[in-house]
């Protein structure tokens, strides 16, 4: 492998994609501890092919990445449903893909990753139902989302959490319309929204693929 005679692949390198990778590229992964991060629906929309993940077992860290929009299946969630039932992986395999692969490889040492005492508070809440959350996965999208916080800091609250926080953390949250809910978000959404639509045209404006728009009076006003 030309990377390997350069001398650049070791503990410290990630390979993005590795699609051309075969048994014996992987084979030198293996040796050198070099992690790798996949983004399989993203393949498929531009060479008409992802790789065999199973090809990849026994590489120190892989994990899953939902590259650009404008290939992609949509966002994370929707590319571990995609690498999910296309590429024959395990729920709960595709769960670490999402979690403590990627924390591992970024060398993130706050409890990034996974959820326990002391650790850092980056997580996401879904409505509970019994079922295994790796096992969830397979049927999740951002519109199960119902709670996002980063830092211990509410980045993303549904209507029906934002109703419960205090007053001072639903401070700098903005309502947005994506995709048949309302959530509501850290970030200028009014602003945001409205100069994508002068740019693109009322009803035009899409994230991650899916419809998004400022909510109507109605859609909001029960949250406030």
């Amino acid at each position: 492998m030309q990377l390997d005679r350069l001398s650049v692949l070791d503990e410290d390198a990630v390979i993005v994609h590795g699609l051309a990778i075969d048994d014996e590229g992987a084979a030198l992964l293996r040796k050198l501890g070099t992690s790798l991060v996949v983004c399989p629906s993203s393949n498929q929309f531009l060479f008409g092919a992802f790789p065999d993940l199973r090809r990849f077992s026994g590489i120190s860290h892989v994990a899953l990445g939902s590259d650009s929009p404008l290939t992609a299946d949509g966002d994370l969630l929707d590319e571990v449903r995609f690498a999910m039932n296309n590429c024959g992986i395990s729920p709960q395999w595709a769960y670490r893909m999402a979690t403590e692969e990627p924390a591992a490889i970024l060398r993130l040492r706050e409890g990034e990753g996974s959820i326990r005492v002391n650790g850092r508070a980056d997580l996401i809440a879904i409505r509970h139902t019994g079922r295994d959350a790796a096992e969830r996965l397979c049927m999740l999208s951002a519109a199960d989302v119902e709670f996002v916080m980063i830092g211990g800091r509410v980045q993303l609250a549904s209507e029906t959490i934002v109703k419960r926080l205090p007053s001072t953390l639903r401070e700098g949250l903005e309502p947005l319309w994506f995709d048949g809910t309302v959530r509501w978000l850290r970030a200028p959404i009014q602003h945001l929204v409205t100069r994508a639509e002068e740019i693109l045209g009322v009803g035009k404006v899409r994230l991650g693929g899916k419809p998004i728009r400022l909510p109507s009076a109605p859609e909001v006003c029960h949250a406030r």
